[in-house]
């Protein structure tokens, strides 16, 4: 498990062809982590320049 939390998916936005093809992408290099990981970061760029969708960490880093 990752300490540093995770970024959601985006959600896909009706009838936007990228957002298809980026999800099409993931589930192609779904067994790739790192291909994988490419095609989120991609596809969360898409959706906050195209759709204005925002991310955030879930989860803080752990205090030390």
């Amino acid at each position: 498990m990752n300490p540093y939390g995770s970024l959601p998916f985006p959600d896909p936005v009706p009838d936007c062809t990228e957002c298809a093809t980026f999800r099409r992408r993931l589930a192609e290099v779904s067994l790739d982590d790192s291909a994988a990981a490419d095609v989120r970061v991609l596809w969360r760029r898409h959706a906050a320049e195209r759709h204005g969708q925002q991310f955030s960490i879930l989860q803080h880093p752990p205090q030390q």
